[in-house]
């Protein structure tokens, strides 16, 4: 896991261009469109960022990852992919640490914009008699782990972010003191494409 301020992108990510491309442009495409809810796959929000910041030119790395997603799509591998750019805007709730969830192959990148969220984490390992449940949409790669026993909480405020590796257990968009609109963007990120994007 890594915590990231969006103002200091520029030295979080100094060995990790792609990575810094990517998350400035969904600061500058936030700020320029002011998205409520909108999900997109890699290759479409690419072409927004086109459209409404044209003064930007995209590396050749991103463009490669665009190309390998088309091919992914034409070949019907999308159903095993979860690559998705989700900008959502809800209602903080109240602090559950019944249920975290994580991914097997899947990064995440929690990004918020406004509001203040409580984040819940687990970097150990499950133990071996951990209640799971696996999320019946294989696209999600998701599964739900009850009562795990390590949890931290910590939290995010507007303009900072976390990248969750595969395997780490979590949960986010609960209150710190009382429910508060918040608005974020959650990057999914197939582990294939990690390597790309300078993840892994």
């Amino acid at each position: 896991m890594k915590f990231f301020h969006v103002q200091n992108l520029n030295h979080a990510f100094a060995q990790r261009p792609t990575l810094n491309e990517f998350l400035q442009l969904l600061v500058a495409f936030q700020a320029k469109v002011q998205p409520q809810k909108q999900t997109l796959y890699f290759a479409d929000f690419f072409a927004q960022v086109e459209k409404e910041i044209p003064q930007h030119k995209l590396s050749a790395q991103l463009k490669s990852l665009i190309a390998l997603e088309q091919d992914d799509l034409e070949q019907g591998n999308i159903n095993h992919l979860v690559n998705k750019v989700i900008f959502n805007e809800f209602e903080s709730a109240p602090l559950n640490l019944t249920r975290s969830e994580f991914h097997e192959h899947t990064y995440d990148i929690h990004l918020v914009f406004s509001g203040k969220e409580q984040y819940i984490y687990q970097l150990g390992s499950l133990e071996a008699n951990t209640q799971l449940e696996k999320d019946p949409v294989e696209a999600h790669d998701t599964i739900f782990a009850y009562n795990l026993p390590y949890l931290k909480t910590t939290y995010l405020n507007a303009h900072e972010g976390i990248i969750i590796s595969p395997g780490i257990a979590h949960f986010a968009g609960f209150a710190v003191l009382a429910p508060e609109v918040v608005k974020k963007c959650v990057v999914k990120v197939d582990a294939r494409y990690a390597k790309l994007l300078e993840l892994a």
